[in-house]
């Protein structure tokens, strides 16, 4: 089982040897079932998200790409979820408020999707996909 210790040493090792984008908040959890890291961008803006999910994807390994729609339907979560090089869980997500279109809209509340990379791609140039 991994320490808090153990956890904040790997996070901070991963964020010296890759270049990423700030982070807004930092959770950590230990359990029997294993260690994950969730981390929060410190931006709102949409194509910043993506460029910072995108980052992040290129540093970890077995990732996937989700949008979530909160339970209240106010807001979007998009996430990368894979694990360091530690082999430890992290998930980095952005949040964004729900519009009547683009990412997410057609979600309903509490609702999820998996999402190829390729969406994190065309989101991080100006333009807008509609899900």
């Amino acid at each position: 089982m991994s320490t808090v210790i153990d956890l904040l040493d790997a996070l901070r090792t991963h964020l010296n040897d890759f270049e990423l984008p700030p982070l807004g908040s930092v959770h950590l959890t230990t359990y029997s079932g294993g260690a994950q890291v969730s981390l929060q961008l410190a931006t709102h803006h949409l194509s910043e998200i993506a460029r910072g999910l995108l980052a992040w994807a290129d540093t970890l390994t077995e990732t996937t790409v989700e949008a979530w729609r909160v339970p209240d339907g106010g807001s979007i979560h998009l996430s990368v979820a894979g694990r360091l090089s530690e082999g430890i869980q992290a998930q980095v997500y952005g949040t964004l408020p729900c519009a009547e279109r683009g990412i997410g809209a057609t979600l309903a509340p509490g609702a999820n999707t998996t999402l190829p990379l390729a969406i994190l791609r065309h989101l991080a140039t100006p333009g807008e996909v509609i899900l």
